[in-house]
């Protein structure tokens, strides 16, 4: 059986080395480590780092957190895995927990190939473009007849495309 410990070494070494992003004919790679180091910067120092001026300010808090957050991981991480996972002893759940979900969130997404469709911004200047969608890669999509059409989603719904 994984562990928390042996299960991010896993997620580290098995990770997608880029996000491909496709933007009209050009295909774009986007380093996977950048991705996470950046929104590693977005988690807030109170619950990546106990020794920070915010989590000292705060101990009432981050303690409610880990008592609010324990008794749900083994299903949070049944879900998200598939199988059961050995929750070590003394594990710093609030360090824990934003490494697991950036790991899980941007390997799901580096899964994939995305499209990125754009507009010209009006009044932002010149060579300035709006994202107006974002989907799955068609060339990378499984092809219509082999997914019946009660399965297949109305495509014409989803914001951005054409």
């Amino acid at each position: 059986m994984q562990n928390t410990d042996t299960l991010l070494e896993k997620m580290q070494n098995e990770a997608p080395e880029n996000i491909v992003i496709h933007l009209g004919e050009s295909r774009y790679l986007v380093p996977v480590k950048i991705v996470k180091l950046l929104s590693w910067g977005l988690v807030p120092d109170l619950l990546k780092d106990e020794n920070s001026e915010d989590a000292k300010k705060h101990p009432i808090v981050r303690t409610g957190l880990k008592r609010l957050i324990a008794p749900y991981l083994p299903m949070i991480l049944k879900k998200t895995q598939g199988e059961e996972i050995e929750i070590k002893p003394r594990l710093n759940i609030l360090q824990w927990l934003p490494t697991y979900a950036i790991h899980y969130a941007v390997n799901l997404l580096a899964s994939k190939e995305w499209a990125i469709h754009v507009k010209d911004c009006e009044g932002c200047g010149s060579n300035v473009f709006q994202i107006i969608g974002i989907y799955p890669h068609s060339d990378r999509i499984i092809s219509s007849p082999a997914v019946s059409t009660s399965e297949t989603p109305d495509r014409e719904s989803l914001p951005g495309r054409g």
